[in-house]
């Protein structure tokens, strides 16, 4: 799940209805399933809780405490390669 985004509104409502949207995805995972959050999302902690019937959940961002983190991301115009630090 990468947001909950602006560009995800029609027929939404608003932010609060597209997290629920989302969120309907983690709430039909299996203990077969993982979850994957983005921590830097606002909704983050409410799919954290909607995910606790997936086997696993696993976290990433670059600003909140995540399982996998990424720093220092930098964008190369103007073919826009890109590079990050990482950590896990």
């Amino acid at each position: 799940m990468i947001n909950a985004g602006p560009a995800h509104l029609e027929g939404f409502g608003g932010l609060e209805g597209v997290a629920k949207g989302k969120g309907e995805m983690f709430e039909a995972l299996g203990i077969d399933g993982t979850a994957v959050i983005n921590a830097d999302d606002r909704f983050a902690a409410y799919w954290h809780g909607l995910a606790r019937g997936a086997g696993r959940i696993v976290t990433f961002g670059m600003r909140e405490r995540a399982d996998f983190s990424a720093q220092d991301v930098q964008s190369a115009p103007p073919t826009g390669d890109s590079s990050a630090n990482s950590s896990w």
